[in-house]
């Protein structure tokens, strides 16, 4: 009897991800060509394809024969190249395969016998962790959470750095939202973990950031580090001595103001605020403080001169308090240090002092920070930033090009010393982060109400190979104030979206080369009218664009609204031979004739709308069809009193 899969070309597929196939050899023959297995060949073969990058393990366990595997690649059978063979690695003299199998190759399977053995055959396949490879990463989302996983026969990738020897590491990511301080750890984990941090874009172009074999619990790894907003960092759990087993990664992230930048406002006359510095961190040119700094930041800028009182009084543990003046971490000025609970000094109005709280002798725990002014302080009124005019200057546009916005914003709040304003272009009139982005800015000092003044900037559209065109049509370029939402303002939602000219524009734009025909006079010479009347209009076309257009057609109509259209009532047509690259027409003129008085077209004496489509047939390929009618009064339609008689 003929065995289904004795042939290369027969291999019997397995469906992903595991499973267990059973088969036989009995009466199976080597084939021309067929690569070396185990002495006479008597083989049989079935095929995988994995769906994603993955361990794959592969073995013969229940057979009843001392099989020889092999895996091959390739596309024929004089043609194949050995992946990996083995003969009694799996139980009772049978044999087990473990190698890294990547989506989409198509691998062949080859179970021959050991001194021409044939027999019942049973072949088992699975898959390893879904995150083996460094682009399976898990993502990792939240200020803390825990997960678990498992490492049983992960594998290394090529290129990968250094762990723990052998590599059989699963890897997570983190990309923090903020500046903070980030603790990792394995505790709970049923196996002597290695923890390693990289950043980098590939598996082999990894950078270092931290490793730790058991600083965690019970042999488990624990990581803390400071992680930068907007970093993806790449988290490799690898196992001491090879072990295999259950995985449990902690994440948490450290006090919201472990960072200067992230100081914490102190506002008004006197206050009590509360914190903590448990596991936080220096920062690189953060000056001396208490032995190993962990310290928390919070300012306070008086609006009048004082003397400033500052304590840690309630706090649970031995205080340091610092006190520094400057605009950056590495550029500070102490003012005073203490390790007692307070502080007094004199402030000057309009210098905003950073307190910095640590742990004397690295104490971490809850913190109470204190204040009071000599002097009584205004409160200081919340910054509430809005646009307040917007327009595109140069308009149609085409991909690529440079173009002007004019613009102009105000603060109906207090004052801010710096907010990010962008500009985007979208497909639609609400404008958001999502959109594509065409430049962002730093906009200084802008004091309490007041506003920019119309400003000017000048940007560039994207390119025409550029995903994110969708054709020749009408988009919207508009601003966001305060786009990376740093600031805290009193009114949130002012911020875009005001409206048209306020703070976006409608522009039509191009993508590639055509006509781009618009009417750009209208006008009804003979007003009021009477219905059966004969009357004269005068109008115009320009083409806006770099291409000669060709024969077309204007179509002229009669309308109970102002939206022209084909649908309207018919009242004449004008015929031009051409319409050169960036011409105009002369202004033409028609006679026209309204229908009688009976016709059914009539709602009765009133307002009606007479305009023009151009090219109601389109007979030429325009870069835009949107702006053939429809663009406003005296440009392309003009309003009508007309009597019924």
């Amino acid at each position: 009897m003929a065995i289904q899969n004795d042939s290369f070309s027969s291999a019997i597929i397995l469906e992903p991800p595991e499973g267990a196939v059973a088969g036989s050899n009995v009466g199976a023959t080597g084939q021309t060509g067929e690569p070396a297995q185990a002495g006479e060949i008597n083989s049989v073969w079935w095929k995988y394809t994995p769906t994603a990058n993955t361990a794959l393990r592969i073995n013969t366990n229940g057979s009843d024969i001392d099989t020889y595997l092999s895996i091959f690649t390739g596309d024929g059978i004089g043609s194949l190249t050995t992946i990996i063979q083995d003969d009694d690695s799996g139980e009772n003299s049978n044999s087990e395969v473990l190698f890294n199998a990547f989506a989409g190759t198509t691998y062949y399977i080859a179970v021959d016998s050991y001194s021409d053995a044939q027999g019942e055959i049973v072949l088992n396949y699975e898959v390893g962790p879904d995150n083996d490879f460094w682009a399976d990463a898990i993502e990792l989302t939240g200020t803390e959470g825990a997960v678990t996983g498992d490492n049983v026969f992960a594998l290394s990738e090529e290129g990968e750095l250094a762990q723990a020897d052998p590599i059989n590491s699963v890897w997570w990511k983190y990309t923090p939202t903020a500046n903070t301080a980030l603790r990792i750890n394995t505790n709970g984990s049923d196996i002597d973990t290695y923890l390693s941090i990289f950043t980098g874009n590939s598996v082999n172009n990894l950078t270092t950031i931290i490793q730790d074999d058991d600083s965690g619990e019970n042999s488990n790894s624990e990581v803390l580090f400071n992680a930068f907003a907007g970093t993806t960092y790449y988290i490799a759990v690898d196992s001491y001595n090879d072990a295999q087993g259950e995985i449990v990664l902690n994440y948490e992230v450290g006090p919201d103001n472990d960072f200067w930048a992230d100081a914490i406002e102190l506002t008004g006359t006197e206050g009590a605020v509360t914190g903590d510095n448990v596991f936080a961190l220096s920062e690189e040119g953060e000056l001396g403080q208490s032995g190993e700094i962990n310290s928390v930041w919070w300012k306070y800028t008086p609006v009048k001169d004082t003397q400033l009182t500052v304590d840690t009084n309630g706090s649970n543990f031995d205080t340091y308090t610092s006190v520094f003046t400057g605009n950056g971490i590495g550029s500070l000025i102490p003012i005073v240090q203490t390790d007692n609970s307070e502080v007094i000094f004199e402030a000057s109005a309009g210098t905003t002092y950073h307190i910095s709280v640590d742990g004397y002798s690295d104490a971490q725990g809850e913190i109470v920070l204190n204040y009071q002014s000599s002097v009584e302080q205004p409160e200081i009124e919340p910054t509430d930033l809005a646009s307040k005019f917007f327009n595109v200057i140069d308009e149609p546009l085409t991909a690529e090009d440079s173009f002007n916005v004019e613009y102009e914003i105000e603060n109906q709040g207090g004052g801010v010393e710096k907010v990010t304003v962008s500009f985007y272009i979208s497909t639609n009139y609400w404008i958001s982060t999502n959109d594509q982005l065409l430049e962002s800015f730093e906009l200084d000092n802008l004091a309490a109400n007041s506003s920019t003044g119309v400003q000017s900037i000048n940007l560039n559209l994207p390119g025409e190979e550029n995903s994110f065109w969708q054709g020749n049509q009408t988009y919207y370029i508009g601003m966001i104030v305060d786009s990376n939402n740093e600031i805290e303002e009193s009114n949130e939602a002012n911020n875009a979206n005001r409206g048209e000219f306020i703070d976006y524009d409608r522009v039509d734009v191009s993508i590639g080369s055509g006509i781009d025909l618009t009417g750009n006079f209208f006008n009804v010479i003979e007003e009021p009218l009477n219905s059966g009347d004969s009357f004269n209009v005068d109008f115009g076309i320009e083409n806006n664009s770099e291409t000669d257009g060709g024969a077309f057609n204007v179509n002229f109509y009669i309308s109970t609204n102002d939206w022209i259209s084909t649908n309207d009532q018919y009242l004449g047509t004008v015929e031009f031979d051409n319409l050169t690259a960036n011409g105009s027409t002369e202004i033409e003129n028609i006679n026209l004739t309204l229908p009688g008085g009976d016709d059914s077209f009539w709602e009765g004496s009133g307002a009606y709308y007479i305009g023009m489509v151009i090219d109601p047939n389109n007979s030429l390929e325009e870069s835009f069809k949107d702006n053939n009618a429809n663009r406003g009064e005296f440009i392309d339609f003009d309003k009508i009193e007309i009597t019924l008689l």
